[in-house]
């Protein structure tokens, strides 16, 4: 942080990228609630500069995000769909456009699908969907054509991924299980051509076999299901903390309160990855109070009860 200050004597670091930076200091440390304050200061500060743009973008979408995942969606739709506005209007800024056009769409669709609005969040995703097909302005001349398809089928991927997800939480089966078959056709593309890839693509494998689990479940296979789940397990990418949470999902939904305890377990001693914080010390404890209670362990779970921020 000093060094961000140190910067504030220089001219040529405007004050958007000024809080960006601090505001990305504080998120890495843990500090969301300052992280926070810093991405509003960035967003307000944004002169209207075509040069501030990529930069103005960038905290709108992380904004966004952080928003959303405290719960804050109408505040992140508001804080979304302006930034898609100014760029609508900057489209002549090519790689400000096509860098940050898909990201910030994928998070207002979120945002839509938890507020209910769940067509209107199925038109933002399709939006980012096509955005991510026109990226060429991404890359330099040395990026061949293979590896410019198979940036754009993963990003793809990893959006349908977002959506399948959304629209399962909004109990909206119908519009996941499209979704799904359109994210089969671009997820089978990179499974072809892992090659291309510099990153494990075993979070998608992971992703692809819980989301068939959960939608198996919905339709009523509890064994099917059971056996996409057991083979999510058996990627790396499992046991990181931010894949135990979407585990809950799917355990919570089926009654398996002894596993979710296990998870919780996995969580406390063995998961690789820091989650908790103030921010979201409801959405962890929540599934551990109910766990608690399907097992009858009621006393326990008066102390959960106590923890959660009411």
């Amino acid at each position: 942080m000093a060094l961000c200050d140190s910067l504030q004597e220089h001219s040529s670091v405007s004050a958007v990228e000024l809080n960006l930076l601090r505001a990305t200091v504080c998120l890495r440390t843990k500090r969301h609630r300052s992280g926070e304050v810093y991405l509003k200061k960035a967003v307000a500060s944004f002169s209207g500069q075509d040069i501030e743009l990529g930069v103005y973008a960038s905290a709108s979408y992380k904004l966004g995000q952080l928003l959303n995942d405290k719960g804050d969606y109408k505040d992140a739709v508001k804080t979304v769909a302006s930034a898609i506005d100014l760029l609508e209007e900057h489209k002549g800024n090519i790689y400000t456009y096509a860098s940050n056009l898909p990201n910030l769409y994928t998070t207002l669709g979120t945002s839509l699908a938890r507020l209910g609005n769940v067509d209107e969040a199925d038109a933002r995703f399709s939006q980012a969907f096509e955005a991510y097909k026109n990226t060429d302005a991404l890359y330099d001349i040395n990026t061949s054509k293979e590896q410019k398809a198979y940036y754009s089928n993963e990003k793809q991927t990893t959006l349908s991924e977002i959506a399948i997800f959304s629209f399962m939480r909004a109990g909206r089966y119908d519009m996941a299980k499209r979704w799904f078959e359109k994210e089969d056709s671009v997820y089978a593309y990179i499974v072809r051509n892992d090659s291309l890839s510099t990153d494990s693509i075993g979070v998608h494998h992971y992703k692809y076999h819980l989301m068939k689990a959960q939608m198996l479940e919905h339709d009523g296979d509890r064994a099917g299901a059971d056996k996409e789940y057991q083979l999510s397990q058996e990627y790396p990418v499992s046991q990181y903390s931010s894949s135990i949470m979407s585990q809950y999902e799917y355990l919570t939904t089926t009654e398996r309160w002894p596993e979710v305890l296990q998870l919780y377990e996995k969580l406390d001693t063995a998961a690789i990855g820091d989650l908790y914080s103030l921010d979201n010390i409801n959405k962890i404890m929540m599934p551990r109070y109910r766990a608690l209670r399907g097992t009858g362990q009621t006393p326990k779970a008066a102390v959960y009860r106590g923890i959660m921020i009411l």
